[in-house]
């Protein structure tokens, strides 16, 4: 099972970095398969798919790979990986000459950024006359610890997968709003689509 608190972003990228990654076959495996099966597993499936603009269940395979997560941690089963970058476009001379409104001029070049960083969402956080400032979602990987049993596997997905679906990417997050480090990790592990949310959906996809 994943751990239960959610760990600073720096030792999550670290954890990330260079995971040998184990081929796949190319049918569907075992644990799509299932979650197709399970109603509610499927409901997931479909929010999922909504979320990441996809077709349908089998374009998630794009986003999930089989991993050695031996290297990490001898006890860790998944892993989901998810982040935001923002982007700062200014305005050219002419365009500030024109007389245009910002959003006239800058929502063409955001979308060619948004579809150059496979971004699934986006936030507009700032809108000056000469720049433009935007937080987009990018995307997501899912990481199943590699030699699992078939259902190890299925509840495995589907509790990386409810942090894919349920967390909102893009929320601000208020640190000052924490009455100290045993508040925040406690609100941490109880919000949506964090690690409760996961377990009760993991465990529940298992039974």
């Amino acid at each position: 099972m994943n751990t239960a608190f959610r760990l600073p972003a720096l030792l999550l990228i670290l954890m990330a970095t260079a995971l040998p990654v184990v081929a796949a076959d190319a049918a569907r495996p075992d644990w799509l398969a299932l979650a197709t099966q399970d109603p509610q597993s499927r409901a997931l499936l479909e929010k999922a798919i909504g979320k990441l603009g996809l077709k349908n269940f089998d374009d998630l395979l794009a986003y999930v790979k089989v991993c050695d997560l031996s290297k990490v941690s001898s006890t860790l089963t998944g892993q989901t990986d998810q982040s935001s970058q923002t982007v700062v476009e200014y305005a050219t001379e002419a365009e500030l000459r024109s007389g245009k409104e910002p959003g006239d001029y800058f929502q063409g070049r955001l979308a060619a950024e948004q579809a150059e960083l496979h971004a699934h969402g986006a936030r507009v956080i700032d809108v000056h006359p000469d720049y433009v400032r935007e937080q987009f979602w990018v995307d997501p990987s899912i990481c199943l610890r590699a030699g699992m049993a078939p259902m190890q596997t299925y509840e495995t997905f589907i509790h990386e997968l409810t942090h894919l679906v349920e967390t909102d990417q893009l929320a601000d997050e208020d640190m000052l709003a924490y009455v100290d480090f045993d508040d925040y990790a406690l609100q941490t592990i109880l919000a949506p689509g964090s690690e409760v949310d996961a377990f009760i959906a993991g465990t529940a996809a298992h039974s």
